[in-house]
């Protein structure tokens, strides 16, 4: 499988409010891990962009999945980090977000449906 992008992938829950489809979230993640992506679950990556964690520009560089990609990319400019990729997990299907990898196949795949993040 050939990446396009770097193979950390983080994947914004939105603890505090009730945007995200967690059986979504856990589905995708599984999926991507199983297709060797290291995926970091955070439960709220605007609170995080705010604290201005150390681990910032880790995030940054990763494909970001979260509930509104502008936003995303807002709040990271406006700590001066430019985002490298964000997908929106809110309105997009988890098929078409899966597709956004590339060449992965996840016809193969039996997804958890009863898992929590």
């Amino acid at each position: 499988m050939e990446m396009l992008y770097n193979n950390r992938v983080t994947i914004c829950t939105c603890a505090s409010r009730s945007f995200i489809d967690k059986e979504k979230v856990v589905k995708v993640a599984a999926f991507l891990r199983q297709e060797g992506y290291d995926v970091v679950v955070e439960p709220d990556l605007c609170e995080k962009v705010r604290e201005r964690t150390s681990d910032l520009p880790d995030v940054a560089s990763s494909t970001i999945i979260a509930c509104y990609p502008r936003a995303i990319r807002s709040l990271f400019a406006s700590v001066g980090m430019e985002t490298s990729r964000v997908l929106d997990i809110r309105n997009e299907g988890m098929e078409a977000i899966l597709d956004s990898f590339g060449s992965v196949s996840y016809t193969h795949l039996t997804l958890p449906t009863n898992s929590r993040v």
